[in-house]
């Protein structure tokens, strides 16, 4: 047989059809065609079901379709193709009705971006404690951390959206969100909100916020928007069980965030109702006195591209354990103070690391501090050896010398501690003094008003905490000034002391 006759013999089956074609084929006998179109095209954003292509096959004609699949080893079905599509940008997937986009992407078919430095789109609820365990001064700083908050974010359709609801014996939602509502329209309102004192159903607050966020459409297409829910209370709610159970429901729509303010702080309220830790943040309970401390948060939500979130803390931080022997703790809160201590080294994420954090430990007693000064010098295990070996032992001066003395007491102590540790920071560093005492101090008013006037304009944050139930409260605060910062731990709640850790540490992302 010549060349032109065995062209003549070769033709293409299109296999799906097992159809004997009529032109040449442009590949050598065995051998697949290329691809014929599709059917339909895919669409961006609107779906496309069971559009095909098909490709041919280069046989000869004195074979039949299925001898020549035999006999080439192959397989029709590998001349179809089907299949449903749709378009989605930038790593965006087909979720049942839309395209469902990754982070800071949006619109019918993902083709939009929220440029950096933008908030990244989030629905805020404010819920705030209007019950009788709230004084109307501490509602008013309740109402101005809200407006702070609105000031240091962008307000608009894109981006943050805002609602304010208070609880007391009811909840109310005092500010419903509203695209059309501007960041000074928002603040008005804010400062208009009233003051409506009651018992404290802080579950009914937190079921008002779920039903809030719950009920909110979509309104970037195919953007996730982020939801958050900030409670301000002092975690003394009517009703605990209904409390945890509430928050339990908020916690799985929303990242909520908790900030103590109040006569009367419980801390272990206030940790049940938080989101738990995350790469962001080492707890989700803050303190209203500190707004500042919540900046790691609001970088989240401005900027949430970042790849890499490390904890730069920046922080020195000195625990001062009170063995005076007017106020000490007794031998069993001494060691409970001792593992306070510990539990809070062992929680700090960037210790002895370089721009991390610096721990130093104090001890005073009648006649003076001593020091284990601020280092970063020595690795954790070295760190807690040392904190572990520390012993009682209370200096106490003979009665026929005490007037040879100056008077010592918790005040002193402090700023002994103040003028003496933190004199070498980093200026960009923030300090912190972890005060452990019983509080059971002989004139604890004359101790709030020097306390006061020793650590004001320092720009050092003050916790104090005490060992066990026997601690004076009303001493403890007199010394942090603020209940939020006054602890109470005991062997089974030491976990209560990681609400210090978001004030200990900064994490920023890169």
């Amino acid at each position: 047989m010549n060349t032109e006759s065995t062209f003549a013999f070769v033709i293409c089956f299109i296999i799906p059809l097992l159809h004997l074609g009529s032109s040449e084929c442009s590949v050598d006998i065995c051998q697949w065609e290329r691809w014929a179109s599709w059917s339909a095209d895919c669409i961006c954003g609107v779906p496309v079901f069971n559009r095909f292509r098909s490709r041919a096959f280069c046989c000869d004609t004195n074979w039949g379709s299925q001898e020549c699949m035999n006999i080439c080893g192959l397989n029709a079905d590998h001349g179809f193709e089907s299949e449903s599509c749709v378009v989605c940008y930038n790593g965006g997937y087909w979720n049942y009705a839309e395209c469902q986009c990754n982070k800071r992407y949006y619109g019918k078919c993902c083709e939009y971006r929220v440029n950096m430095c933008e908030a990244v789109p989030a629905d805020v609820v404010f819920v705030l404690d209007s019950s009788v365990g709230q004084t109307e001064g501490q509602f008013k700083k309740q109402l101005e951390f809200v407006e702070r908050f609105v000031d240091t974010v962008g307000i608009s359709s894109p981006s943050f959206q805002i609602a304010v609801v208070t609880f007391a014996t009811e909840a109310h939602t005092e500010i419903d969100f509203d695209h059309r509502m501007t960041k000074d329209a928002i603040k008005n309102k804010i400062r208009s909100v009233r003051f409506r004192p009651g018992a404290t159903f802080t579950e009914k607050g937190l079921a008002l916020a779920r039903n809030m966020l719950q009920s909110r459409g979509n309104r970037l297409s195919g953007l996730n928007i982020e939801k958050f829910t900030f409670v301000l209370t002092d975690g003394m709610s009517t009703d605990r069980r209904s409390t945890k159970r509430e928050a339990m429901y908020l916690r799985s729509l929303s990242t909520v965030v908790v900030v103590g303010i109040g006569q009367m702080v419980s801390h272990e309220e206030l940790q049940i109702i938080a989101s738990p830790a995350d790469q962001f943040t080492h707890s989700y309970v803050f303190s209203v006195e500190n707004f500042d401390s919540l900046h790691t948060l609001i970088d989240r939500l401005i900027d949430a591209t970042c790849g890499k979130c490390s904890t730069s803390s920046r922080t020195d931080i000195i625990a001062l354990i009170d063995d005076h022997s007017s106020s000490a703790m007794t031998t069993t809160e001494f060691s409970l103070a001792l593992n306070g201590i510990t539990y809070i080294l062992q929680h700090l994420m960037a210790f002895a690391k370089v721009n991390g954090q610096r721990f130093g430990v104090s001890r005073f007693d009648d006649f003076e501090n001593q020091y284990l000064s601020l280092t970063n010098s020595l690795n954790i295990d070295e760190m807690l050896s040392y904190v572990q070996g520390l012993r009682q032992y209370r200096k106490t001066c003979p009665a026929s010398d005490c007037s040879a003395n100056i008077p010592r007491n918790i005040s002193t102590a402090i700023n002994d501690v103040l003028l003496t540790q933190f004199i070498n920071t980093d200026p960009k560093a923030r300090n912190a003094l972890l005060v452990f005492t019983s509080g059971r101090f002989d004139n604890i008013d004359k101790v709030r008003e020097e306390v006061g006037v020793i650590t004001r304009d320092t720009g050092v944050y003050v916790f104090a905490v005490g060992a066990g139930y026997d601690s004076n409260i009303d001493g403890l605060q007199s010394i942090a000034q603020e209940a939020s910062n006054v602890f109470v731990v005991t062997e089974d709640n030491l976990q209560t002391l990681d609400v210090i850790q978001s004030q200990l540490s900064y994490i920023t992302c890169s």
